[in-house]
């Protein structure tokens, strides 16, 4: 069986980071199912934020969606702790 690998380390010392600064608050968690049925989890984003909208720098879920479709013509996305999707990310990591 083809096994997909995907270079999470930077991605996993991101979260840590925002873990760590923010706690363990809920993200969209992005995926994509390969070929063969696999799930890669591949990238994170926080939940819209009302209160941030006219910062300058604020980037909505939307606008998230639209630089990850440049990559990744078929993704998923879903709500998910952050801790949930490090230890996932860890996972994936591992069976790499």
């Amino acid at each position: 069986m083809v096994v997909y690998s995907f270079d999470s380390n930077e991605l996993i010392k991101e979260l840590e980071k925002d873990i760590s600064e923010f706690g363990d608050e809920e993200v969209w968690a992005y995926w994509t199912v390969m070929d063969n049925g696999q799930e890669i989890y591949f990238e994170y984003c926080p939940l819209d934020d009302p209160e941030l909208e006219n910062e300058p720098n604020y980037q909505s879920v939307s606008d998230f969606d639209k630089k990850v479709s440049r990559n990744h013509q078929n993704f998923f996305r879903k709500i998910m702790q952050s801790s949930e999707l490090l230890n996932l990310l860890k996972e994936e990591k591992d069976i790499m």
